[in-house]
Protein backbone atom coordinates (compact mmCIF):
# COMPACT_ATOMS: atom_id res chain seq x y z
CA UNK A 1 0.00 0.00 0.00
CA UNK A 2 2.96 2.49 -1.21
CA UNK A 3 0.29 5.13 -2.24
CA UNK A 4 -1.43 5.28 1.33
CA UNK A 5 -1.55 9.00 2.57
CA UNK A 6 -1.26 9.20 6.18
CA UNK A 7 -2.97 12.46 7.30
CA UNK A 8 -0.87 14.65 11.03
CA UNK A 9 -3.31 17.27 11.16
CA UNK A 10 -6.07 19.16 9.59
CA UNK A 11 -5.59 23.16 8.90
CA UNK A 12 -8.60 25.20 10.62
CA UNK A 13 -10.56 26.84 7.74
CA UNK A 14 -9.79 30.74 9.76
CA UNK A 15 -6.20 29.74 9.47
CA UNK A 16 -6.23 28.96 5.74
CA UNK A 17 -7.98 32.22 5.09
CA UNK A 18 -5.66 34.26 7.12
CA UNK A 19 -2.18 32.65 6.10
CA UNK A 20 -2.13 29.58 4.15
CA UNK A 21 -3.46 31.64 1.22
CA UNK A 22 -1.62 35.04 1.54
CA UNK A 23 1.50 33.14 1.56
CA UNK A 24 0.96 31.24 -1.53
CA UNK A 25 -0.09 34.08 -2.91
CA UNK A 26 3.28 35.79 -1.69
CA UNK A 27 5.27 32.84 -2.55
CA UNK A 28 4.15 32.97 -6.39
CA UNK A 29 4.56 36.51 -6.79
CA UNK A 30 8.27 36.03 -5.06
CA UNK A 31 9.42 33.15 -6.82
CA UNK A 32 6.77 32.09 -9.96
CA UNK A 33 4.14 29.94 -10.29
CA UNK A 34 5.43 25.75 -10.97
CA UNK A 35 2.45 24.07 -11.17
CA UNK A 36 -0.02 26.98 -13.14
CA UNK A 37 -2.74 23.85 -13.58
CA UNK A 38 -2.20 23.09 -9.98
CA UNK A 39 -2.84 26.16 -9.03
CA UNK A 40 -6.04 26.57 -10.75
CA UNK A 41 -7.41 23.23 -9.53
CA UNK A 42 -6.55 24.96 -6.01
CA UNK A 43 -8.20 28.14 -6.53
CA UNK A 44 -11.21 26.40 -7.88
CA UNK A 45 -11.64 24.06 -5.01
CA UNK A 46 -10.18 25.59 -1.56
CA UNK A 47 -13.15 27.15 -0.69
CA UNK A 48 -15.95 24.27 -1.45
CA UNK A 49 -17.43 23.42 1.50
CA UNK A 50 -16.23 19.22 1.68
CA UNK A 51 -12.54 20.73 0.80
CA UNK A 52 -10.18 20.45 3.78
CA UNK A 53 -6.41 21.35 3.80
CA UNK A 54 -4.10 18.72 5.57
CA UNK A 55 -0.98 18.29 7.16
CA UNK A 56 0.35 14.84 5.79
CA UNK A 57 3.05 12.17 6.50
CA UNK A 58 6.29 11.55 4.19
CA UNK A 59 4.90 9.58 1.26
CA UNK A 60 6.34 6.75 0.05
CA UNK A 61 6.22 7.46 -3.70
CA UNK A 62 4.92 10.59 -5.52
CA UNK A 63 1.17 10.63 -5.32
CA UNK A 64 -0.78 12.49 -8.42
CA UNK A 65 -3.62 15.37 -8.17
CA UNK A 66 -6.69 13.61 -8.63
CA UNK A 67 -5.52 10.58 -6.38
CA UNK A 68 -8.80 8.94 -5.29
CA UNK A 69 -8.86 6.92 -1.72
CA UNK A 70 -12.07 4.39 -0.70
CA UNK A 71 -11.28 4.05 2.70
CA UNK A 72 -9.89 5.44 5.90
CA UNK A 73 -8.69 4.17 8.93
CA UNK A 74 -6.62 5.34 11.64
CA UNK A 75 -2.89 4.18 12.00
CA UNK A 76 -0.36 3.80 14.85
CA UNK A 77 2.97 2.79 13.70
CA UNK A 78 2.74 2.66 10.23
CA UNK A 79 -0.11 -0.32 11.31
CA UNK A 80 -3.70 0.44 9.99
CA UNK A 81 -5.69 -0.37 13.07
CA UNK A 82 -8.48 -2.76 11.14
CA UNK A 83 -11.40 -2.29 13.14
CA UNK A 84 -11.38 1.48 12.80
CA UNK A 85 -11.80 1.19 8.97
CA UNK A 86 -14.60 2.94 7.06
CA UNK A 87 -15.64 3.76 3.66
CA UNK A 88 -14.43 7.14 2.90
CA UNK A 89 -14.51 8.75 -0.80
CA UNK A 90 -12.10 11.53 -1.02
CA UNK A 91 -9.87 12.37 -3.93
CA UNK A 92 -6.60 14.32 -3.43
CA UNK A 93 -7.95 17.96 -5.25
CA UNK A 94 -4.30 18.99 -4.91
CA UNK A 95 -0.67 19.30 -2.88
CA UNK A 96 1.06 22.37 -1.57
CA UNK A 97 4.79 22.01 -0.81
CA UNK A 98 6.05 22.60 2.73
CA UNK A 99 8.79 25.66 1.61
CA UNK A 100 7.87 27.83 -0.22
CA UNK A 101 4.06 26.98 -0.48
CA UNK A 102 2.35 26.73 -3.06
CA UNK A 103 0.06 24.34 -5.21
CA UNK A 104 1.83 21.07 -6.60
CA UNK A 105 0.35 18.51 -8.92
CA UNK A 106 2.28 15.69 -6.60
CA UNK A 107 3.31 14.62 -3.48
CA UNK A 108 6.88 14.26 -3.58
CA UNK A 109 8.04 10.79 -2.57
CA UNK A 110 10.23 11.04 0.96
CA UNK A 111 8.28 14.68 1.59
CA UNK A 112 5.91 15.52 3.96
CA UNK A 113 3.64 18.44 2.73
CA UNK A 114 0.11 19.83 2.34
CA UNK A 115 -2.84 18.34 0.68
CA UNK A 116 -6.28 19.78 -0.47
CA UNK A 117 -8.83 16.58 -0.01
CA UNK A 118 -12.51 16.71 -1.17
CA UNK A 119 -14.53 14.65 0.58
CA UNK A 120 -18.12 13.07 -0.73
CA UNK A 121 -18.98 13.36 3.45
CA UNK A 122 -16.03 14.03 5.79
CA UNK A 123 -16.06 11.33 8.36
CA UNK A 124 -16.57 12.29 11.63
CA UNK A 125 -12.88 10.98 12.62
CA UNK A 126 -11.35 13.42 10.57
CA UNK A 127 -12.49 15.96 13.66
CA UNK A 128 -10.19 14.09 16.23
CA UNK A 129 -7.20 15.14 14.25
CA UNK A 130 -5.32 17.87 15.50
CA UNK A 131 -6.31 21.26 14.47
CA UNK A 132 -3.54 23.48 13.11
CA UNK A 133 -5.27 26.85 13.83
CA UNK A 134 -1.58 28.79 13.86
CA UNK A 135 1.85 28.44 13.45
CA UNK A 136 3.03 25.73 16.25
CA UNK A 137 4.67 22.52 15.72
CA UNK A 138 3.21 19.79 15.20
CA UNK A 139 3.18 17.09 18.17
CA UNK A 140 2.54 13.23 18.16
CA UNK A 141 -0.94 11.81 18.37
CA UNK A 142 -3.58 9.95 16.50
CA UNK A 143 -3.15 9.88 12.87
CA UNK A 144 -5.28 8.64 10.52
CA UNK A 145 -4.65 7.05 6.91
CA UNK A 146 -6.02 7.07 3.45
CA UNK A 147 -6.20 4.20 1.46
Amino acid sequence: MEDKLVLWARYQPAFVKQKIIPEIFENIKNDGMLWPEAYQVYKDNISKENCMLFHHSYTEQNIPMGKIYSHIAWIEDGVILPASIQECHAKVVCFLTAYKMQPSDHAMCGHHELSLIEFQKVPSMIYDLQEISKNKTLRNGKYLCLF
